[in-house]
């Protein structure tokens, strides 16, 4: 019997936005009335892109976004809390995809045509985050509302290594056992995740939760956090180290509710922000100065997720409430 995969068709649209010191691109390569809440692209061929919705859909697109194909991976939910939170691709063996969806980690070792859950956490949100370990191909840590849990057998046995709620962790490719976890608060390991270090973060009764992290890919002891600060509060939306996590200081943003944070991987200055929320200010926001100053690339809606074309780190893929738009930033 002949099978056949649906495929979905977009014919992108394009802008342009001229500033002093750079022209921006803009492309519409998704509309998605679900949300476009997790992306990643292929590692070894940046025409192989895939995405998830809040529903918990699955797409993959083989032509750089022209055409998406369903995957098959796990229930699809009514509800957005059956959203796909995050993807990601196995930078060594690219075959390998993790999925987070509702309250399970998935793992395709087929680049998506298959999956099975590794690790289920029970609880009514899921996990609320997923990194895999630089250097350790079997090593990944994954967010909850209870700690942050890790496995070093590829997702056989799990422990947990941080007894607090953990939205985002960023792991040092310089360093890797430079380890930084956000959540409820800022978390800072120089062992691989043994022992942690809370830090201190001034004004931090006027926050609500630390949403995002990275760290400079040349300098571990530069980080950025992205922040949702309580209604009405001029707390900045990014803070900043330089000297691994021992103090943090305003990186720009007030009043924004950063949720994303990505950054340039070949030079540490630049740096991608999103967020918002239905109270507080969001869009897309760039610096090219580490943070000292941000050009308000995109305004509404609310962004859920940013991730830079490894091929080409001056092109950002952007997923919103509304879908996906591909930005390309041309320096002058």
């Amino acid at each position: 019997m002949a099978s056949f995969v649906k495929f979905i068709a977009f014919v992108a649209t394009y802008s342009f936005i001229q500033v002093a010191s750079a022209e921006i691109r803009e492309e519409t390569v998704r509309l998605d009335k679900e949300g476009v809440a997790a992306i990643a692209i292929h590692p070894q061929n940046p025409e192989v892109l895939y995405y998830g919705d809040r529903r918990g859909r699955l797409y993959r697109s083989s032509d750089r976004g022209v055409n998406w194909a369903p995957l098959n991976i796990g229930n699809v939910g009514f509800d957005i809390l059956d959203e796909v939170s995050a993807i990601i691709i196995d930078p060594r063996i690219p075959q390998k995809v993790y999925f987070q969806k509702h309250n399970t980690i998935y793992l395709s070792t087929d680049g998506g045509d298959t999956g099975r859950a590794i690790i289920s956490t029970g609880q009514e949100h899921g996990p609320l985050a997923l990194t895999l370990h630089p250097a350790a191909e079997s090593v990944v840590y994954v967010g909850t509302d209870t700690g942050l849990v890790r496995t070093q057998d590829g997702g056989k046995l799990w422990h947990n290594v941080l007894r607090k709620k953990v939205y985002a962790v960023a792991i040092s490719t310089f360093a890797p056992d430079k380890i930084y976890a956000v959540g409820e608060s800022v978390f800072v390991s120089n062992d691989g995740g043994t022992t942690w270090t809370e830090t201190h973060i001034e004004h931090q009764d006027q926050i609500l939760g630390f949403y995002a992290v990275v760290v400079a890919p040349h300098n571990p002891e530069v980080a950025y956090v992205g922040v949702l600060m309580k209604p009405d509060v001029k707390t900045p939306g990014v803070l900043k180290t330089v000297d691994g996590g021992k103090k943090w200081h305003p990186a720009g943003l007030d009043s924004t509710a950063v949720l994303e944070l990505t950054i340039d991987g070949n030079d540490d200055k630049v740096i991608y922000a999103g967020g918002g929320t239905k109270i507080h200010a969001g869009g897309v926001y760039w610096s090219q100065d580490s943070g000292t100053s941000w050009l308000n690339v995109y305004g509404w809606p609310t962004v859920m997720d940013l991730v830079l074309d490894p091929f080409s780190p001056h092109v950002l893929y952007v997923g919103t409430i509304g879908g996906m738009s591909r930005y390309t930033f041309e320096t002058k």
